[in-house]
């Protein structure tokens, strides 16, 4: 790889070690026992020690990070690359997202006083409008996007769902955003618009293949 094809990777190592850096360096200032997990209403209801809470932390970007380098050397097209630009820019927002979680963790754990879902709703509407605007550039592969029978079938039918999907997703995301509007439904109108959206593209990938006429072709066969 050239330099260029290699700067996606580099970020996303670099964004990984800013957020080992970030947690190495407040550690000593946890308290021993530590918030790990937070109600729908953004209120803590699960506590752990500290090192178990850091080492979660670290194991959740190693493991987007351990993705971001093994997919593209299994893929068996050898289509998804490290520095096909759909998928590095999709995997580095994921370790920017994880890291923006793990400064509000350690934030409320150092004794900052915040809603954490009111907080942490519109970081996952950014992200759900970014992956939209990611995706629907995406090629087909058989490990990122709207992966069904019928996608992976046609590059037309690829093409048109991921397009549609990449409008939904940026749908998803302003309505993630809003929802901060009405704190005590925010969580449902972060999954439910997603569960509806995975739904619907599914439907929709099966008709997108059915007008190519490829179905009749197979039944023929």
């Amino acid at each position: 790889m050239n330099d260029k094809k290699e700067s996606g990777s580099r970020i996303g190592l670099a964004i990984f070690v800013a957020n080992l850096i970030i947690s190495l360096v407040t550690y000593p200032m946890l308290p021993e026992r530590i918030i790990i997990h937070w109600g729908a209403g953004g209120t803590p209801d699960g506590y752990s020690s500290k090192l178990y809470g850091f080492l979660l932390m670290q194991l959740v970007q190693a493991f987007v990070l351990g993705i971001y380098y093994v997919l593209p050397r299994i893929d068996p097209q050898g289509k998804l690359k490290v520095s096909t630009g759909y998928f590095s820019n999709t995997m580095n927002l994921l370790l920017v997202y994880f890291t923006f979680f793990n400064v509000l963790f350690i934030a409320q754990n150092l004794g900052y006083e915040f809603n954490m879902t009111r907080v942490v709703v519109p970081g996952v509407g950014i992200m759900l409008y970014f992956l939209g605007h990611f995706m629907s550039k995406a090629e087909r592969n058989w490990f990122y996007g709207i992966r069904t029978p019928w996608t992976l079938s046609s590059d037309e039918v690829w093409r048109s769902t991921h397009e549609k999907a990449g409008l939904l997703f940026k749908v998803c995301g302003v309505i993630a955003i809003l929802s901060v509007l009405v704190p005590e439904y925010s969580i449902w109108l972060v999954v439910l618009p997603i569960m509806f959206t995975g739904l619907y593209l599914v439907g929709f990938s099966y008709y997108e293949f059915r007008k190519t006429g490829n179905d009749n072709l197979y039944q023929s066969k």
